[in-house]
């Protein structure tokens, strides 16, 4: 009887260091897992997460003169429109935080990436003469950084909102019920 209990006993203790070995490896597992789902995340780079369109109209005029007498003067209305791109940029760092079944992502700031203009939409309205590229581009340089003080607000929490639902589709496999973002400010 006591070559059965001694052996019950090393029995138990081995089902115990097994169950103790797999819940390691398990936990290894899941933050080798997080670890890579980290990295994975940060060298995506820039993540394009919202494009916008706009149309600005510049009036723009010039006057060719001679000894003081104005001989030309040419007017001119532009329509130039701009593509503006909202992101996150994933390799100024990101941290995951797993806690239980929920998992909260840490990212940098939604920010524009580009405002572009589209040149081959560029229209021109004029009455008189031909007014060159080279007398329009430093006003549309000069709109262009307008531009980007005047975007609204709330493009950044769309490309916000839409970074949620790319984490959520790409984290899915780890099996969280909940994944929250926290913006880091920097």
């Amino acid at each position: 009887m006591r070559k059965t209990g001694s052996s019950l006993l090393f029995l138990c203790l081995g089902f115990a260091l097994a169950g103790l070995v797999y819940l390691y490896q398990a936990t290894m597992d899941k933050e080798h897992m997080r670890i890579q789902a980290q990295q994975d995340i940060a060298s995506l780079g820039r993540i394009i997460l919202f494009e916008q369109h706009y149309r600005s109209i510049l009036a723009i005029e010039n006057s060719h003169q001679f000894l003081g007498i104005t001989f030309a003067r040419n007017r001119m209305l532009l329509g130039v429109p701009y593509r503006v791109r909202y992101g996150i940029d994933m390799s100024k760092g990101v941290r995951l935080e797993p806690k239980g079944r929920t998992l909260t992502i840490y990212h940098p700031a939604a920010e524009i990436f580009d405002i572009d203009v589209i040149n081959h939409d560029i229209e021109t309205f004029t009455a008189s003469g031909k007014i060159r590229i080279d007398d329009f581009m430093p006003l549309i340089q000069k709109e262009r950084a307008n531009l980007r003080e005047q975007l609204p607000l709330e493009y950044s929490q769309i490309a916000q909102t839409n970074l949620h639902l790319f984490f959520k589709e790409f984290l899915a496999p780890l099996g969280y019920a909940e994944i929250k973002l926290k913006e880091i400010h920097q």
